[in-house]
């Protein structure tokens, strides 16, 4: 569903304690690929996360829809259309429809997967490969996906 593989290039910008780091930590080194951590508190710069995106040629990374908020608000967004970004994961809170739409206006390519959803006990539960390339989202929140296959959902 993903195509993980020895390319993906993941950056991750979320500390390693938090639990919504493990998708962006664990699958690209499982499937062969490489891992860019940046130095501490360097993420908090709008610019530095578009220099690294370019720079190592990132093709995933994860981010709060709150984070993605600040990045949409960058003057540097216009450089995301070049990058190698391909796959990008948002999860911790639910992301509103008009920052997807802002989103795909300056990336069109990016294939972005809404993880947020019940975590009560798991993780990452839930994905949903959000608005196929070509649609626009709706008004209001983004939606959680259906259960993975060996899991059942009891929101």
């Amino acid at each position: 569903m993903v195509g993980l593989d020895r390319t993906t290039r993941a950056l991750c910008v979320s500390p390693f304690h938090f639990d919504g780091s493990f998708a962006t930590l664990f699958p690209p080194v499982a499937a062969g690929g490489s891992l860019v951590i940046p130095p501490g508190e360097s993420q908090l710069f709008r610019r530095y996360f578009f220099r690294t995106l370019a720079r190592e040629r990132i093709t995933l990374t994860g981010l709060s829809p709150s984070y993605l908020r600040l990045l949409l608000a960058s003057p540097h967004l216009a450089g995301l259309a070049d990058s190698a970004l391909d796959i990008l994961p948002l999860g911790g809170e639910a992301c509103p429809a008009s920052d997807i739409a802002k989103l795909w206006d300056a990336a069109p390519r990016v294939r972005l997967f809404n993880q947020y959803g019940p975590t009560e006990t798991t993780i990452r539960g839930e994905p949903l490969r959000d608005h196929p390339r070509g649609s626009r989202p709706g008004r209001g929140p983004s939606r959680s996906g259906s259960p993975i296959r060996t899991a059942r959902s009891t929101s």
